[in-house]
């Protein structure tokens, strides 16, 4: 497992110009801005950051960038989630085998799951991957809320779901609740 992730780890939005096109120049700015700033981590490819609207080929070019410019300087997290557990998987292989020292995954988008399958659908990543997992509840963003024992179930099956980023507020009360 690599080093602890502490800090400021801000997510990277992804600029875009007038065509709805990935703008590399201020993605390269931004990286430089952050990296100047002195964050602790950059985190890629977050819900925050376009990501479900990239093509593949789009979100390669943002990684290849974003490592690329970081040059190791800080950690970088990938946001690897996906609906089905098998495209997340190969996602999350891919941050893996780019350098990611993470990856960020919350629950697929599908409201209807439950908690047993939201748990299978972790544990399938987490079996398969050796960085450590980010998980994301992010309810806001149309996928299921999961309950705090979800969450503390979670970081207590799968030995690399060693990180969380609660999005529901109030976080910090649901926090005392894992």
């Amino acid at each position: 497992m690599s080093a602890e992730l502490t800090g400021s780890i801000p997510v990277l939005v992804t600029p875009l110009n007038d065509q709805y096109e990935v703008d590399i120049s201020s993605l390269l700015k931004l990286v430089r801005y952050y990296l100047d700033a002195g964050v602790d981590g950059i985190i890629a490819l977050g819900e925050s950051s376009e990501r479900d609207a990239l093509s593949p080929a789009e979100r390669e070019t943002i990684l290849r960038t974003v490592f690329k410019e970081v040059g190791g300087a800080v950690p970088i997290i990938v946001g690897t989630g996906e609906d089905n557990a098998e495209l997340t998987l190969q996602a999350s292989r891919h941050a893996e085998e780019l350098g990611a020292k993470a990856v960020m995954i919350p629950p697929p988008r599908l409201p209807e799951l439950k908690g047993e399958e939201i748990l299978e659908y972790y544990k399938y990543v987490g079996e398969r991957v050796r960085v450590p997992i980010v998980v994301q509840d992010y309810p806001q963003n149309t996928r299921p809320r999961m309950p705090p024992d979800l969450i503390a179930k979670i970081h207590n099956t799968i030995p690399n779901a060693t990180y969380l980023k609660l999005e529901d507020p109030p976080p910090l009360r649901r926090l005392g609740r894992c």
